[in-house]
């Protein structure tokens, strides 16, 4: 026999009600409860909007605190199945002091308002999670008058539990992902490059939409959206200091890139990341020269002063391996951020006739899956067309298996002769690339040095005086 539902038992009779669901693709129901029970509401930029459009509370936005705030009431709940929050109104919301009263109709009030969350295992892997809202209105004239209010909010109230739902759906899957061989964990990384909300918004609508049921169009406008990545348009000191450098040209197959290089002696080659250039080591350079380092830098297709091209693309690593072969023996390459996947990659292809001796990795780039879930997290894309993404990462990689695109695998694959000496420099706040990644691929390498920083972030450890000091002591071992 069937239990009955709590908002069956306190709301059995209601004037209105709105109901959603969603499956998640997880094994237990238990994590997934209590995720719900407590989620965090800010993980959205539409919910704390919408909440400031109704007047409502957005001090504390994970749920419990919200609920608190309200004056709302936790009425009962039966764990893991369901959750059951609800309030009543006289001239007020008024927290419910007797679950019997809930039921019976209380002295003076006008509304009974009950939201329900219920999860059900529909198999080994899967869990259902639906939320229900009932509102009962006590007395024709509340009802009239509430009439109206409802179908004013119910398009914006539907949106803000289908958000909860997203929400409680990705926190879920994302605990449920298996962890690789490595042990190596996925927290949280943040984008280098943030959409403005009016953007941003309508495109995440469309995958959560398009996503679902037209799949290959998903793919297809998300490859385009990740290929055409707008240029960050070089600031008038970073466009002052490249004319400090004696101009060189790039002659990569398909496009020619501009170069630069600075001082005399061993070659020190600088590659920036996602919508970086050149300019971003303009703290540095002077410093390498003025030890006796002739520094080349270059901006990639669509960045800096470059041509504009496919920025997400196999053409970017190849790009990469012309310069190398342009260059010939460099003493050391310097990379950040995405720049040192290029680099990652590249080095499969090193030319067995040059050498390199040394590689500085700053802000490393892990690996390709922990990149990818960013993105399809920042722009809601629904986990169906992952494996369509992943082959599509392949093609970047010129064929390297997805799992395969990391540091962790390909440092011992590069072609270099010898083995280059290598120093990975990371910050503990580093939110884009997380501290932890760099440190969990480091634990069993003892061959490699990590210089570890505080309070520089992701960019200001291009910047930072201690940490150009560490790296000219590097190069000059």
């Amino acid at each position: 026999m069937t239990n009955q539902a709590l908002i069956d038992k306190y709301l059995p009779e209601h004037t209105f009600s709105e109901f959603h669901d969603i499956v998640i693709d997880s094994g237990s129901i238990e994590d997934v409860y209590e995720i719900a029970r407590d989620v965090d509401l800010s993980k959205s930029s539409i919910i704390p909007l919408l909440f400031r459009l109704r007047g409502l509370p957005t001090k504390k936005m994970n749920a419990l605190g919200f609920i608190s705030a309200m004056g709302f009431s936790n009425i009962e709940e039966t764990f893991p199945t369901e959750n059951l929050v609800g309030y009543w109104k006289t001239k007020k919301i008024e927290p419910v002091s007797d679950r019997q009263d809930f039921i019976n109709k209380p002295i003076g009030a006008k509304l009974k308002v009950g939201f329900s969350f219920q999860f059900a295992k529909l198999n080994s892997n899967q869990v259902k999670v639906s939320t229900e809202t009932r509102v009962l209105c006590i007395g024709p004239r509340t009802k009239f008058t509430y009439a109206f209010y409802w179908f004013a909010i119910r398009p914006f109230s539907g949106l803000i539990r289908k958000e909860i739902l997203r929400i409680i759906k990705h926190q879920a899957e994302l605990c449920s992902i298996p962890k690789p061989p490595s042990a190596m964990s996925y927290p949280k990384h943040e984008m280098v490059a943030k959409i403005p909300a009016f953007v941003l918004f309508p495109l995440r609508i469309f995958y959560q939409i398009v996503g679902r049921a037209l799949p290959r169009v998903a793919v297809f406008s998300f490859k385009s959206l990740l290929s055409s990545f707008p240029r960050k348009p070089l600031n008038p000191k970073e466009r002052e200091f490249l004319k400090t450098a004696t101009p060189l040209t790039f002659q990569c197959g398909d496009t020619v890139l501009a170069g630069y290089s600075f001082g005399e002696g061993p070659v020190i080659l600088m590659v920036h990341g996602l919508l970086g250039s050149a300019a971003n080591f303009r703290t540095m350079i002077p410093s390498l020269v003025e030890h006796g380092f002739r520094v080349i830098a270059f901006d990639s297709a669509n960045h800096g002063n470059s041509p504009d091209g496919v920025a997400f693309s196999n053409r970017s690593i190849k790009h990469l391996e012309e310069v190398i072969n342009q260059l010939g023996d460099i003493h050391a390459i310097i990379s950040h951020s995405a720049g040192t996947y290029l680099v990652m990659m590249a080095l499969l292809n090193f030319p067995a006739s040059y050498t390199l001796q040394k590689c500085v990795y700053m802000a490393a780039f892990p690996d390709a899956k922990g990149t990818l879930l960013t993105f399809m997290d920042y722009f809601w894309v629904p986990k169906n067309i992952y494996p369509e993404l992943c082959r599509w990462f392949e093609e970047i990689g010129g064929g390297t298996p997805f799992e395969k695109q990391s540091l962790e695998t390909c440092l011992p694959r590069h072609r270099t002769p010898g083995k280059p000496s290598r120093l990975f420099i990371h910050d503990k706040d580093d939110k884009q690339i997380p501290f932890v990644r760099t440190q969990e691929m480091l634990a069993g390498d003892p061959t490699a040095e990590l210089f570890v920083t505080q309070g520089l972030e992701h960019f200001k450890i291009l910047r930072e005086e201690k940490v150009i000091g560490k790296i000219v002591d590097f190069l000059k071992q």
